[in-house]
């Protein structure tokens, strides 16, 4: 169940078999860590379930801050459940993550569509300024 829970935030995150493998083994990363994952789409799931017209959670600041299981950038763990269906390559990065990527802890899609993967936060800091000018501000 956790599997297919981290999958299913897989899934939302990357859009390929490579990138979703990499993105599993960050936040198994993560996990090991302590650290929450951190995840937007979590976030979304969030709001989407209490207020899917976006009529209290207006702005990003609103919806970082919801009450859920399933802010996962307020609480660390997974999920209580999945937020998506995951398809086969998401189960399959769930189950087998890229071991390479066993330093990082960011990522981030960029307005090229290309996935940018930090170890440090400075470097992500600076992956934000470099490639996520206008995806980076859109709303949860």
């Amino acid at each position: 169940y956790q599997g297919i829970t981290l999958a299913s935030i897989v899934q939302r995150e990357a859009n390929n078999a490579e990138d979703q493998a990499k993105v599993a083994q960050i936040f198994y990363n993560r996990l090991h860590q302590d650290i929450p994952l951190g995840s937007d789409v979590t976030v979304q799931y969030a709001v989407d379930l209490v207020d899917p017209n976006r009529e209290t959670y207006t702005n990003n600041a609103l919806a970082l801050e919801i009450d859920s299981e399933y802010n996962t950038r307020k609480n660390p763990g997974l999920p209580y459940g999945p937020i998506a269906n995951p398809g086969l390559s998401a189960l399959q990065a769930a189950a087998t993550p890229d071991d390479s990527m066993g330093e990082y802890i960011y990522f981030l899609t960029g307005d090229d569509g290309l996935m940018y993967y930090s170890i440090t936060d400075s470097e992500h800091q600076q992956n934000i300024v470099d490639h996520c000018q206008e995806l980076c501000g859109v709303a949860l």
